[in-house]
């Protein structure tokens, strides 16, 4: 199922760039502060092994957090959960998915448990993965909601499509709708390139870069005539095109912010028609150095 517009919600704040980082941070330095308290599910290892082993936890339940986030929103529940219902429901997902690694973390690390049917009987297996399903959606559902807990505050709880609960700058062009409404507003609506990945769109402004669940098709119908499509995954903005130059055998499309996008072959005559070799930036009216 492809994520559109119309479904992303809560979940394209979680998978923006910075946020993504940020989980895996906090994820990663829960894992050392665990290993450094050596609690009882690591006895044995010593203090470098604790760490080892709670590290190598904390990195495994990244992975485990994102695709519960991606599945939900392919569902359709990052539009029908509110932001909170839905970092819970993610929370628990990954939680289900990250009780298989831990428990295969648990056997390698050698701290696997001797139930009396043998932990290589399925009855053996299944008790010991739903004891550690149960240990383990505790704390990982509590981490995960703390490191969400700031944007919901922010939110106040409400359901919506993200950043609309900031000011936007008046001066920014075009008038924001649809992914336009999407952007934090410290990136402003200025778009200079939008990048194609999967389900995903890299949005590049004057001020930054952030990243939403997107399709290009409906970004570039949005856009209007303020750009063109240079390649299946990159469009442009026009007015932010410095020039058409030849590079590694093909043609790139200069942009202003010192970004770059390939011109695919069969559209390199329409490319060359519209913005020749010759492009020059054009500032939008009202546009000041500070913007």
């Amino acid at each position: 199922m492809q994520v559109t517009q119309q479904d992303p919600g809560y979940a394209s704040r979680i998978l923006e760039t910075g946020f993504v980082r940020l989980v895996a941070v906090a994820f990663l330095l829960l894992g050392v502060i665990f290993g450094l308290m050596q609690p009882a599910g690591s006895a044995g290892l010593g203090r470098a092994g604790a760490v080892l082993f709670w590290t190598v936890h904390g990195a495994a339940a990244v992975p485990c957090i994102l695709l519960g986030t991606v599945a939900l929103a392919r569902m359709g529940l990052g539009r029908r959960l509110p932001p909170m219902g839905f970092v819970v429901a993610s929370g628990l997902l990954g939680a289900l998915l990250f009780s298989f690694l831990a428990l295969g973390i648990e056997v390698v690390f050698g701290l696997e448990d001797g139930d009396s049917d043998g932990p290589g009987s399925s009855a053996g297996w299944a008790w010991m993965w739903l004891d550690e399903f149960g240990g383990v959606v505790p704390p990982f559902l509590l981490a995960w909601v703390l490191v969400n807990l700031p944007r919901l505050m922010r939110l106040g709880g409400r359901e919506g499509p993200p950043a609309m609960d900031e000011p936007r700058d008046e001066g920014d062009t075009p008038e924001p709708e649809g992914l336009l409404s999407r952007l934090p507003a410290a990136l402003g609506t200025d778009v200079v390139l939008l990048s194609s990945d999967l389900h995903y769109l890299h949005v590049h402004t004057p001020r930054g870069r952030t990243m939403l669940l997107y399709n290009l098709a409906d970004a570039e119908r949005e856009m209007g005539g303020a750009g063109l499509r240079v390649h299946r995954s990159h469009w442009v903005a026009e007015r932010h095109v410095m020039g058409i130059r030849r590079k590694s055998g093909g043609l790139v499309c200069k942009l202003t912010g010192g970004l770059e996008a390939p011109v695919s072959r069969r559209r390199q005559k329409e490319v060359l028609a519209r913005f020749g070799r010759d492009t020059q930036y054009r500032p939008a009216a009202g546009e000041g150095a500070g913007r």
